[in-house]
């Protein structure tokens, strides 16, 4: 690692209050620190700049008081004489037309390409997540390359997975009188008995009154069941209804 000091006054500002500070040649990645005359540090991150791959500008806006300093920290070389540039604008594009990017780690030259390109590297890493119109290319790629589900994929296996009754219906009681009653509720035939029924007993009066029903699902058949019921409340609803669900086991 190698520190670059720089010391300033209001004298070495320009009319615009601004600091251009040329700091040599084989220049890198710079972790610039600011601290002024009270030895306070302060933010760079609205007013330092690169101007060019040697040379930074702090805008400061106004005059300052007594001596402030600046240090510039990173790598100026790297092994065999290489330097590295995350700046650097040596490309055939020209940099006042491009976006660029640069891609690096400690200890290694670094590679600066124009947007575009970094682009085309996307597209041959990462191709199958391509768009066919609203469709991706190919979904099947998302499972090898990133281990996810596509909508499609997601779908399918909660629907195949998802708690749907083979059959549902309401039967309507009517009126539970005092001593048991029995009724059937007959369905389209499920070729077996190994089922559970799910059902709620409802009161489907608009003014439901006190009741105290009891009832029970009884003898299974493969297209019906039976229910027995009565009301222990004398004078209780009259308008029962029976919301049922069939799951085969």
């Amino acid at each position: 690692m190698a520190t670059l000091k720089k010391e300033f006054t209001s004298a070495d500002l320009d009319s615009n209050f601004k600091l251009v500070y040329y700091h040599g040649t084989g220049s890198i990645e710079y972790a610039p620190l600011l601290y002024d005359n009270t030895n306070t540090q302060r933010t760079t991150n609205d007013i330092f700049s690169f101007v060019d791959t040697n040379t930074i500008a702090l805008e400061l806006g106004n005059t300052i008081a007594g001596t402030w300093t600046l240090y510039l920290q990173g790598l100026t070389d790297v092994g065999g004489g290489t330097v590295r540039k995350l700046h650097d604008l040596d490309l055939d594009a020209s940099p006042t037309n491009d976006f660029r990017i640069a891609i690096g780690k400690t200890g290694t030259a670094s590679k600066n390409i124009v947007l575009s390109a970094f682009y085309t590297l996307l597209d041959s890493v990462l191709n199958f997540c391509k768009r066919d119109g609203s469709n991706i290319t190919a979904p099947a790629d998302w499972r090898t390359e990133l281990d996810v589900y596509s909508t499609t994929e997601v779908d399918s296996v909660v629907t195949a997975n998802a708690l749907v009754p083979d059959v549902r219906g309401q039967y309507t009681i009517g009126d539970v009188g005092t001593v048991y009653s029995t009724y059937t509720v007959t369905f389209t035939d499920l070729g077996t008995t190994d089922y559970q029924v799910i059902a709620t007993m409802t009161d489907a009066d608009a003014t439901p009154v006190l009741m105290s029903c009891i009832w029970k699902i009884y003898d299974k058949q493969a297209n019906s069941f039976k229910i027995a019921a009565v009301d222990e409340a004398a004078g209780g609803s009259t308008n029962f209804v029976l919301d049922y669900m069939i799951f085969k086991n």
